[in-house]
């Protein structure tokens, strides 16, 4: 299944990014040694996820819907679990995190309803409490 994007986001398909460097000075989330991903800052996650989401984006910017690979899914639910564990003095840093935890589930729930069977094992009830938490977070 395919369909044109229409979602809000700060990614397209002509600006696709790589995997962001690592630095250790950078780093302006607290540290958490649940979280995936703890070496890296706020920006260089933001710059992981929407790597990750413009993955499935096409060209011609036509989104394929049922067709995102187990490892991604992977990625995603790592992505998902390490935004809604950061913690940040900042408030609009903990709004980010609660829109980029939501919105990986909601990359996983579009697989799903498009028949994807590795989604349909992917997604737990975790998953939508790990995304309430980070939302709770941002009070």
């Amino acid at each position: 299944k395919q369909r044109k994007i229409n979602r809000q986001g700060n990614y397209n398909a002509k600006q696709r990014t790589k995997y962001p460097k690592k630095t250790k000075s950078s780093s302006s989330a607290a540290p958490n040694s649940n979280r995936p991903y703890t070496d890296l800052s706020v920006d260089e996650l933001k710059q992981l996820t929407e790597y990750h989401l413009s993955q499935n984006i096409q060209p011609n910017g036509i989104i394929s819907i049922g067709t995102m690979s187990p490892a991604q899914m992977h990625e995603f639910s790592r992505l998902l679990s390490s935004w809604s564990k950061l913690s940040s003095p900042h408030h609009q840093k903990q709004i980010l995190a609660a829109e980029m935890a939501e919105q990986c589930l909601r990359e996983l729930l579009e697989e799903q309803t498009a028949g994807n069977e590795h989604a349909q094992k992917m997604i737990t009830m975790d998953m939508y409490y790990l995304v309430i938490k980070a939302w709770l977070k941002v009070g």
